[in-house]
Formats: structure tokens, sequence, C-alpha cells
């Protein structure tokens, strides 16, 4: 039986074949063993590096839907806590199921009606088509014309990839609808990674309610009132030591007003419905009566200064950002691009770059 070079069959186990197909072993030590080795070299992907344990479960996933283990680590990621298969990745799958006969995608009409259009025919049935379209994204608040967007440090051109890439973005949806409609027994439930990218990202990473494909009217759908992103923390703390929030006695001032008025003790558990209300108060300049008197001791001053606390982190990164040695503006112009990424998501993005720097430096 001749095998696809795009996957591995789930049928077939591979022990001393000669051919080169590697999927993760049954046995828990010797798969753990070929993750270690293989999260140590650097054709190993960046995200899956010295993570051994993150080698075996990508793989694990990639081998439900018949992928080899360097195939899972390239073509399997996790989007707000869900695993997911690149677009690429998942036609090739299907394109390797004893059921797919043909695909055909193309893109046709004009303005809001341009729409991309996949149609797959499955053995036995009839041919399948999916569709997704200018006004479909728009609804989504997917459509990105905008050339340039704003950050604290200025303007930067839009990395958006429904921006750069519309047409690719498309025909991503239609394929993975349509994909996902006919071949649900090989996809095992995954969607595609381009997929859910654009899934709003409240603080646990999903809607509170119905998703956007659950049938239900947008008119009825609530999201949870996030919190505000780390930059708008961080702005947030820069007006308040403008204001003279700068010391021990200042920052318990502002944990007791946070407590008070929001319920809450740092600046980034304020919700974004609060940020107004909190920016209007961080702006008025603090009381003087709460300032060290003028005459107080040099001596004494300089004593105070010595048992005074180090200034309160401004954002969850501050240490990695201490040792990257960035910017207040280079900080701002990073989590303005990583908006819609979650906090565990950044944190890792950042030990990439960490490790990245070190390596530079050996």
């Amino acid at each position: 039986m001749s095998t696809s070079l795009a996957t591995v069959p789930r049928n077939e186990i591979v022990t001393s074949s000669p051919v080169s197909y590697w999927v993760m072993p049954d046995d828990l030590r010797q798969a753990l063993e070929i993750a270690t080795i293989i999260s140590k070299t650097d054709l190993c992907p960046k995200d899956f590096r010295g993570k051994p344990e993150a080698v075996f479960v990508a793989a694990k996933f990639g081998q439900e839907l018949g992928l080899s283990i360097m195939q899972s680590l390239s073509g399997v990621a996790v989007i707000n806590g869900h695993p997911g298969v690149y677009g690429d990745t998942m036609l090739a799958v299907i394109q390797c199921h004893p059921d797919y006969e043909l695909h055909e995608e193309f893109w046709e009409g004009e303005g809001d009606q341009y729409k991309a259009v996949h149609i797959i025919k499955r053995r036995g049935q009839k041919p399948h088509r999916s569709e997704f379209s200018v006004a479909d994204a728009k609804v989504a608040h997917l459509w990105d014309e905008r050339p340039k967007i704003g950050t604290q440090s200025g303007e930067i051109l839009n990395p958006s990839p429904w921006h750069r890439y519309p047409k690719r973005m498309l025909m991503f949806r239609a394929r993975g609808f349509g994909l996902r409609d006919k071949f649900a027994d090989a996809l095992r439930g995954m969607k595609s990674i381009e997929e859910l990218s654009d899934y709003p990202n409240t603080i646990e990473g999903s809607l509170e309610s119905n998703g956007p494909e659950s049938g239900t009217s947008p008119t009825t759908t609530t999201v949870s009132d996030p919190v505000i992103t780390p930059a708008q923390s961080a702005e947030l703390s820069t007006i308040l030591k403008a204001s003279g929030y700068t010391d021990k006695a200042a920052r318990e001032e502002v944990r007791a007003w946070l407590k008070t008025t929001f319920g809450c003790e740092t600046t980034a558990q304020i919700k974004t419905s609060q940020l107004p209300t909190a920016t209007e108060w961080a702006k008025k300049p603090r009381p003087t009566s709460q300032a060290k008197s003028a005459d107080a001791p040099k001596s004494e001053a300089k004593a105070d200064q010595k048992k005074a606390d180090p200034p309160a982190a401004v954002s969850p990164y501050a240490s990695h950002f201490e040792m990257l040695g960035w910017t207040e503006g280079e900080q701002a112009d990073y989590l303005s691009k990583m908006f819609k990424f979650t906090e565990a998501q950044i944190r890792a993005d950042l030990n990439r770059l960490i490790e990245e720097r070190d390596a530079r430096e050996r």
C-alpha cells in the first residue's frame, strides 16, 4: 500500500520499518527520551525547545490526526488554551483520508461580497461548498483595512494578518468550515489555528456564553468585562508616578483606593469599564499633606529612603522587561502587538526572547 508523504496513517504502527516515519511510542519512558532529545536540538521549533513535556503532548495530539512527531511540532499549536492545527496541515490530513476524493478552492465576487470558496468531496457523497466573504469577516469584526495602528510610542504598520493577507485568511476560514463539516472524524474536533487566533480573548480565553458558531444571535451574546491590558496598566502606573505616588506610603494609598472603589488591589486587575474613572483619579496630584516635610533632617530623609521598598511592578512582565533591558516605549510597543494573547503566552514569548539574547551573548 502506498503512503502519502503528508501524514502517517493511524493504522500504521511504525517499529523497525525502513521508512522514516516517526510516531511517539506508547511506552512513556521511551517517549520522554525521544521528546527530550528533540527539545534540545536547533531543529526543534522555538516554542518547544527545552520543553520535552510540550513536545510529547504536541506529538500525541498530532498522532491522533496521523502526523509524525516532527510534523506535529510544526503543525500543532495551542491558542488560548485550545490545541489547533495550521490550515495547510489540516488540508494535508484530509487529503490522506481514505474517503477523500477531491477539493477545489477559488475566490469570486466583488466588494463586501468578495468571498473565498472551498469545495470538498467525500467519497460516496455530494460535493460540499463552504464560503467566507468580506461581509462575513466584517460581521465577525475581523476585517482590518487600517494601514497603520497607533501605539504609546507612535504609529506602526498594521501587523494583522487580516490586513496583510486578507485573501488567504478568507480561504482559511472557508476551508476550515468545509473540512470540519465533512471530515469531523478525521480532525477529531480540532479547529484551525488561524480560526482560533481570531476568537475574542477574554479572561478565560473564550466567551462566557455561546460562541460564534453556536447559532445564537450576536445581540444575545454577552462578553465578560475583561481586565485592562498590560499596556493600559503600565500607562496608568506612569500617570500615578507623575502625580506623586512613588513611595511606599503612596502605594498603600493607591491600594486602599483601588480596594474601596473597584474591589481589587493592583492596577492590573482593573476592568476595562473602570479605566476612565481610575485614570481621572490618578491624574489628581497627591495631597501635599502626604509628602515629607521639607524641614525634616537630611539624615532622617536618607534613612527613610534606604528603608523604602522598591517601586511596585507596573505590569506582570516587569522582571522580564528588566532582564531584556527594554525602555518603557519598547515595552509598550511590544505589549500593543501582543494584545490578543493570554498572559501565559506572553510570558512564554518573553522567556524565548531572553533565551535567544543569552544564547547570542554566550
